[in-house]
């Protein structure tokens, strides 16, 4: 794989996690020079996308440790943070040949919104609790876990693409099981269940 498809793979994820954190790792990576960005994602270390991204990050970073705020936020953010993981990953992978851009495109895709619909579909249950620590907690682990992506990338590549591919899969499975979760707390029932639960004989007369 090459290091523009690690860009792309790991451009995806992060966006889906914390979009502003995660350009904001890109630019100052290419701008301290310890990896070359893609080229046509050069304009990530330019200084008005820094400081643009570092702002959005600490709105991002206050409104995602309150709870039902961060819910909202995520909410919105849907229509933001899976085209942006889309486009950030068709921008890294820019060089790779033209008919193979829709599979990178899908592929973001679905990265992108796996590791997106995890985030929200845990921060909604995690809303259910009284207090706002484990939101807290959450937040701070999230931002550490792409700050730590971006270290692997940086020094050991190939363990940052296995652990994307299983935190992917692990993303779809809890979005699976809180889906799940939230269908049976939220159940309806249908008619014929409401007419056999309010069902009753009649009783005898004599």
């Amino acid at each position: 794989m090459t290091q523009d498809l690690i860009w792309a793979l790991l451009l995806s994820w992060g966006a889906g996690i914390d979009l502003y954190l995660t350009v904001l790792l890109a630019g100052l990576v290419g701008r301290m020079q310890w990896l070359p960005l893609p080229s046509e994602l050069s304009f990530l270390a330019n200084d008005w996308t820094l400081v643009l991204a570092a702002a959005l990050f600490l709105v991002e970073f206050v409104a995602d440790k309150i709870p039902y705020i961060d819910s909202f936020w995520d909410a919105f953010h849907t229509f933001i943070r899976v085209p942006a993981g889309i486009l950030l990953a068709l921008g890294a992978a820019h060089g790779i040949p033209q008919h193979r851009m829709f599979l990178v495109a899908l592929a973001a895709g679905l990265v992108s919104f796996g590791t997106h619909g995890a985030k929200a579909s845990v921060r909604l249950a995690l809303n259910s609790t009284p207090e706002p620590f484990t939101n807290w907690f959450v937040s701070f682990a999230e931002d550490g876990l792409v700050a730590i992506a971006y270290w692997l990338f940086l020094h050991h590549p190939w363990v940052l693409i296995c652990l994307i591919a299983a935190a992917v899969v692990i993303a779809w499975l809890t979005i699976y099981l809180l889906l799940q979760f939230f269908k049976k707390l939220f159940r309806f029932l249908k008619p014929e269940e409401l007419r056999q639960e309010n069902w009753s004989p009649r009783p005898k007369r004599y």
